[in-house]
């Protein structure tokens, strides 16, 4: 009994041996499986990383925005008010220097013409924009949407503009772009370049243009003068201005159309019901200018037609002139002219003369009197951004009577004789159309006071 248990003892032990030996196999034959497999696929990933081109980057890139996404994170806007100048470059420092921060530059450099068909040279309207950044102007950008090139793919067999205003600027034919794609290529290009939202921007740009006008006083079609700032009915002015809107807005969905400014002369006209009706929806703000304009600036005017087209829009005056048989009174239609402009409801005023020597009527509505004069209205325009600069808010209260918000101050405005309201009534202080700031006790205005500014001291 004892020899087969020995014999019994020793058969268990090799059964245990061969049964390791086997799982030891197994293990190895599925390590060796999973080896070659791991092998394969580094292998076929190798190979297919060397088929693709040089070019090519193999991580995930993250994806470019989308014009809505783009977001400014790195420019600090200039400060904003209401008040602005055509070609600030006629005097920069002495018109910053009263406290002007908006330039609306015209013609400007912002012309298809000028920058190229579709091979663009920025050279010009890269230097305009480092210098107006460098006195911290915003800037109006005026899109004039002609290029010869384009003209002449559809109106070659036509009369070109030979003499005039703006010939060495503008195209010789003013009509809507030809090729409307090409016009939308060079706006976004353009919009591009000076949205400021660190994609392919100007090298140095400091902030963004903003606001874009197009063109500027369409309406206007003098041939025998030399005036014409587009040819065409509404309905073509129409047309180019639904393609500017769309261009900029596929770029830059914070920027502002305006219309290129309604003449004096074009309120009422048929051809801006053609554009209101065909594109009411495609500007912003309501552009409007008027040149030696009367003292109510016809703000209510403008704002009346605009309301008969079924148009709510911001209004913007971006040009306007006023004159006078003397220097006092160019500055009292001016003082009561930009209170009127802005009381009814005009967010900026763009003054179109500054000091161009130009002849006649036109260069009695310059601020500075050649070569250096400041003539009285300087002062009257100083005293206005002083005194309103950055309102809040502007309301008309009553007939003849306005209301500003200044900072934590409300500033009165009376352009009739009246008594005053019993908040404002006693110790106040009225600033006149000279600037001229005095203190005194007032329970009315009479005539010979107006236009009355009042704020209680």
């Amino acid at each position: 009994m004892a020899g087969n248990t020995g014999e019994s003892k020793i058969d268990f032990l090799g059964d245990k041996n061969k049964t390791i030996a086997l799982v030891g196999i197994a293990v190895l034959i599925i390590f060796i499986f999973f080896y070659a497999q791991t092998q394969t696929q580094k292998i076929s990933a190798e190979q297919a990383t060397q088929a693709l081109p040089e070019e090519t980057v193999v991580p995930e890139q993250a994806a470019q925005p989308t014009p809505a996404e783009k977001q400014v994170t790195n420019y600090i806007y200039p400060s904003s008010n209401h008040f602005g100048i055509v070609n600030a470059k006629q005097d920069y420092s002495a018109i910053t220097g009263i406290g002007v921060t908006w330039d609306r530059p015209y013609p400007g450099p912002f012309n298809w013409e000028k920058i190229g068909y579709d091979k663009y040279d920025w050279s010009a309207a890269d230097k305009y924009v480092q210098d107006a950044q460098e006195h911290g102007l915003n800037t109006l950008a005026i899109v004039w949407p002609f290029n010869q090139v384009d003209q002449d793919k559809c109106y070659k067999t036509e009369t070109e503009i030979s003499f005039g205003e703006l010939l060495k600027d503008l195209a010789s034919r003013r009509r809507k772009p030809c090729d409307m794609d090409a016009y939308k290529t060079f706006v976004q290009a353009m919009v591009e370049r000076y949205d400021a939202d660190g994609v392919a921007d100007m090298p140095g740009l400091k902030y963004g243009i903003k606001y874009w006008e197009i063109t500027s006083e369409p309406d206007v079609q003098l041939s025998a003068q030399g005036k014409v700032y587009f040819q065409g009915q509404g309905s073509d002015y129409a047309s180019t201005l639904k393609a500017s809107y769309e261009a900029i807005k596929s770029v830059d969905a914070n920027a502002k159309v305006l219309n290129g400014g309604v003449s004096m002369n074009g309120i009422g006209s048929t051809f801006w019901t053609d554009v209101f009706y065909a594109a009411k929806n495609h500007f912003d703000i309501a552009a409007y200018h008027c040149e030696d304009c009367d003292d109510g600036a016809r703000i209510q005017e403008f704002k009346n037609f605009l309301k008969q087209n079924g148009v709510d829009k911001p209004v913007w005056v971006t040009s306007i002139t006023f004159t006078g048989v003397s220097d006092k009174e160019q500055a009292q239609k001016f003082f009561s002219g930009y209170l009127n402009a802005f009381g009814k409801g005009a967010d900026k005023v763009f003054y179109e003369r500054w000091s161009e020597s130009l002849g006649g009527r036109l260069a009695l509505a310059n601020i500075i009197q050649l070569p250096s004069t400041q003539k009285q209205v300087y002062n009257t325009f100083a005293a206005l951004i002083k005194k309103l600069d950055n309102f809040s808010s502007a309301q008309e209260v009553s007939d003849g009577h306005y209301e500003f918000a200044v900072g934590k101050k409300t500033i009165h405005v009376f352009m009739k004789a009246m008594d005053l309201p019993k908040d404002v009534q006693g110790d106040v202080m009225r600033m006149d159309f000279n600037g001229t700031v005095k203190k005194e006790k007032t329970f009315n205005v009479a005539s010979a006071d107006l236009p009355a500014v009042i704020e209680k001291a």
